[in-house]
């Protein structure tokens, strides 16, 4: 693709004022399109919500701005068939990023009825099945593993039709990738990251189109890991981890009545740890909402999650989010978030907390603006 001085100026200028909620089209030209979508937020935390982006550790208020920018290619190459890719970033911000911090960057293929291959930078095949519950903004997602694993090194393939779906992914070696759940119970806090050997996944979901007027989907999914590992007398040394996860939704995001449930189970396998024993990471979360037509919809629902070693150490949380959101227009929505503590086990507290930064027998809340485009 080349780009003429004109070119650049009408790409600058797409970036600036897209009036669209989706990604806007900014060069499209010989089968040759270039989309273009962000958003800019800034979100008010109460002085409880320890963590927020801003990692605080006096208590006190923060207020947390931020921006995503991303773009999305597609090329036709013939046979039915078209290059994609795809680049997003988180953009500056005034308390994690100073810089832009990749969020996805892959390319592939678009083989039409014969699916889609991708290569980098993205979350495992797992990943479809937890969505179902991934809904919540910052208190959600207390019950499921792997909703944040975005990872390097992935080659990905997608397929769907008559209302099937299959996901399969293969990591291959990458150093430092984030792995939710690890290190519970270190000796020593410790970010939730691994230098991974291998892994893979593989998911599959099914969606009736028209139940009681809403699509009603299941999906069920299975991932693995590998680490590259060395003996540590400090810390926490796993050797990989298997997860197992399921889940059902029912309805529309956008309009009407939502059901979603998930249930989930990460077991990994120690080296060792503080109780020199394996141990798992199970959770479910349940979720309803509605969504009125003037834009206002709330959304709540139930997590629970547990970590239990093999020795039968366990620590558990439960948890209630709440979320009401105004969406004025369709670039620019108002929102306000809540998370209750149900019951969480004072003793297991500090651990929650070396790894996740969540004091779930708190209740933590925040209220944001954002502009998307």
């Amino acid at each position: 693709m080349k780009f003429t001085k004109l070119s650049l100026a009408i790409l600058s200028i797409g970036v600036l004022s897209s009036a669209g909620a989706n990604a806007a089209t900014v060069y499209s030209q010989d089968n040759t399109q270039m989309d273009v979508y962000g958003r800019i937020q800034s979100v008010f935390y109460t002085g409880s919500a320890d963590a927020t982006p801003a990692s605080r550790t006096y208590g006190d208020h923060s207020l947390s701005t931020s921006g995503r920018l991303g773009f999305n290619f597609r090329s036709d190459i013939g046979y039915g068939m078209s290059a994609i890719a795809n680049f997003e970033w988180d953009v500056s911000d005034n308390v994690n990023h100073d810089s832009f911090d990749a969020r996805y960057i892959w390319v592939g293929v678009d083989m039409g009825k014969y699916g889609i291959v991708k290569v980098g930078r993205m979350e495992d095949a797992i990943k479809p099945v937890l969505a179902a519950t991934d809904i919540f903004d910052d208190w959600g997602c207390v019950g499921q593993a792997g909703n944040d694993d975005k990872r390097d090194a992935v080659i990905y393939y997608s397929w769907s039709d008559f209302g099937f779906d299959v996901n399969a992914s293969m990591q291959l070696a990458a150093n430092g990738q984030h792995v939710d759940g690890l290190l519970f119970n270190a000796p020593i806090a410790e970010p939730e990251t691994a230098d991974i050997d291998q892994a893979y996944a593989l998911s599959a979901g099914y969606t009736l189109a028209d139940v009681l007027g809403q699509p009603l989907s299941f999906k069920a999914g299975f991932s693995g890991a590998i680490f590259q590992y060395e003996e540590n007398p400090r810390a926490f040394e796993a050797r990989g981890y298997k997860q197992y996860a399921t889940s059902v939704s029912w309805g529309n995001l956008k309009e009407g009545l939502y059901l979603g449930a998930l249930l989930q189970h990460r077991d990994f396998m120690a080296v060792k740890s503080s109780h020199n024993s394996d141990y798992d990471v199970d959770g479910y979360e349940f979720v309803v909402g509605y969504a009125l037509p003037n834009g206002v919809s709330i959304h709540t629902g139930y997590n629970y999650i547990s970590y239990e070693s093999d020795d039968g150490d366990e620590t558990k949380a439960s948890t209630v989010p709440l979320y009401v959101n105004y969406q004025i227009n369709p670039q620019f929505n108002v929102w306000g978030e809540a998370r209750f503590n149900v019951n969480t086990d004072e003793h297991g507290q500090n651990s929650f907390y070396a790894v996740t930064g969540q004091h779930y027998n708190t209740t933590v809340a925040s209220v944001g603006l954002r502009y998307t485009f």
